[in-house]
């Protein structure tokens, strides 16, 4: 929530990295000399369906679906928002950060370093560069591609989770495991 001119505005979009998207709408806004009026309107109708911090919910578990795309930058944004301020057993599901050159392995090792710390229950890591790292604990499990995910998670269902935080690359399309969970 944001307030200008004493009027809140209230988003749909999950996560407080999207203060800055959000404060970034609003100041374009008042620089086209739109009111505030019609500015809270706009973004409280904005109801984000496009793979991006959109929330939903199937079979009573909530899944917050950020998989339009991912960098080492958005990952850990993501992550820490959803280790600091979602309360439940949580589980991530993460597809590759795709394009990071020679940093590749070094930026999949600090997701998953970060991850052991945390408090996230369970991570589940779908893609080569993270089935190639060299980092295990036993709350992970690592897929070398989509399709070995998709024919295990059909096998062994996602039981006991409140929350499932979904982000990977665009290439890896992980919007389509979402019939599974």
């Amino acid at each position: 929530m944001l307030s200008i001119q004493n009027i809140k505005i209230t988003s749909s979009l999950i996560g407080n990295y999207n203060i800055y998207n959000l404060a970034s709408s609003i100041t374009i806004g008042i620089y086209f000399q739109v009111s505030i009026y019609h500015i809270q309107k706009a973004i409280q109708k904005y109801i984000p369906n496009n793979y991006r911090s959109q929330l939903i919910e199937i079979n009573n578990k909530k899944i917050i679906l950020d998989c339009y795309n991912a960098n080492p930058t958005s990952m850990m944004k993501a992550l820490t928002f959803f280790n600091n301020h979602i309360f439940g057993n949580k589980i991530v599901i993460l597809g590759d950060m795709l394009e990071l050159g020679v940093f590749s392995n070094k930026e999949h090792e600090k997701i998953l370093l970060f991850i052991k710390n945390s408090n996230i229950n369970f991570g589940f890591f779908i893609g080569e560069i993270f089935f190639y790292t060299n980092i295990y604990y036993t709350k992970m499990k690592k897929f070398l591609n989509k399709e070995s995910f998709l024919n295990w998670i059909k096998k062994y269902p996602i039981k006991n989770s409140d929350f499932i935080l979904i982000k990977g690359s665009r290439k890896i399309a992980l919007e389509n495991i979402i019939h599974l969970i």
